[in-house]
């Protein structure tokens, strides 16, 4: 059963890789006038902001699980460095074999430092959740600003009720944890414990996946604009948006390895092949690109990193409590 189930599993994945790669063909060959047409000068200036502007989120999504583990744990606080090596030597592996697999690296890599395996899946998981749900809405925010046929009253009703949906979230966070804790549990067949979770710490985290998002999104602007597309008003919060609900539905299809095809694809959709030409086409592959350069860069210094900070990790002392 166990084969049957990762042959299903693997037929899948290709049978949707497949179907990526038909679209982005009928897709290219219907639009390559257009992309022949198009008079491309590379702006290294712009190229490197949008690097730095991706870097700069993947540094905070690090520091957010780094509040994260040091907020729930009673050993001593990781630093920076150990939180920058655990999550992005183990994040390469989202490319290969899988998403998952991160995770499984990092309870066994902290397991050294005396981290609970359930807190590190926890910690994931909380970041996770917010990291979509920030960009979920944001993305729906932003194609409401590049869309002619949503009124301003609309988007202003639209706004409103994500930021009430927000709060409602944040004042009864602790229910909604163990729902979500009591669900998990039953999905995966095994007891996941609930930790307390500071609404202090909840709230800092909201800030540090906003601007996580605000710097994903901007970068994507900036690759636009150093590969020599000119965005109207526009179409700024439409490539923004679209990016950000495609991201989203990468991290969703857990099926294909770093969702490659799958946020390209969402991207060119949303943001319209026929009407936008080389646009939707060029400009997911482009910032596929630079996002896979960073990933890459940073577990390579990680794994570097790793090797010094190891044997940091397993000398590390239970966190004194204060009532001692």
């Amino acid at each position: 059963m166990p084969n049957a189930r990762a042959v299903l599993k693997y037929a899948i994945t290709l049978v949707v890789l497949a179907l990526i790669g038909i679209f982005f063909y009928r897709a290219f060959r219907d639009n390559w006038q257009s992309i022949r047409a198009a008079h491309f000068e590379p702006n290294y200036l712009w190229l490197t902001l949008s690097a730095l502007c991706a870097a700069a989120s993947s540094l905070l999504s690090t520091y957010g699980w780094q509040r994260t583990i040091n907020g729930l744990s009673q050993r001593r606080p990781l630093t920076f460095s150990e939180s920058f090596a655990a999550v992005n030597s183990s994040g390469l592996t989202k490319y290969l074999p899988g998403k998952v697999w991160s995770y499984a690296l990092q309870m066994y890599w902290l397991a050294s430092a005396g981290l609970q395996k359930s807190l590190v899946l926890y910690a994931n998981l909380l970041n996770l959740a917010l990291a979509l749900a920030i960009a979920a809405f944001s993305g729906v925010l932003l194609l409401g600003l590049a869309s002619t046929q949503v009124s301003s009253s609309l988007l202003a009703l639209m706004g409103t009720a994500l930021v009430a949906a927000d709060v409602i979230a944040i004042l009864f966070h602790r229910p909604l944890l163990r729902w979500g804790t009591a669900w998990l549990s039953r999905l995966l067949k095994r007891e996941v414990p609930n930790f307390e979770f500071p609404l202090r710490l909840l709230v800092e985290l909201h800030g540090v996946q906003m601007l996580a998002t605000a710097a994903a999104s901007l970068s994507t602007y900036l690759v636009c604009l150093g590969i020599g597309f000119s965005l109207t008003p526009r179409e700024i919060p439409l490539v923004m948006g679209s990016f950000l609900l495609g991201d989203v539905a990468g991290f969703l299809a857990i099926i294909v390895p770093g969702g490659i095809g799958v946020r390209e694809s969402i991207m060119a959709v949303l943001i319209g092949v026929k009407t936008h030409g080389a646009l939707p086409l060029l400009v997911p592959l482009a910032a596929r690109l630079l996002g896979m350069t960073i990933d890459m860069l940073f577990g390579a210094v990680a794994l570097w990193w790793s090797r010094t900070l190891s044997a940091s990790l397993s000398g590390r002392e239970p966190r004194r409590r204060t009532d001692e």
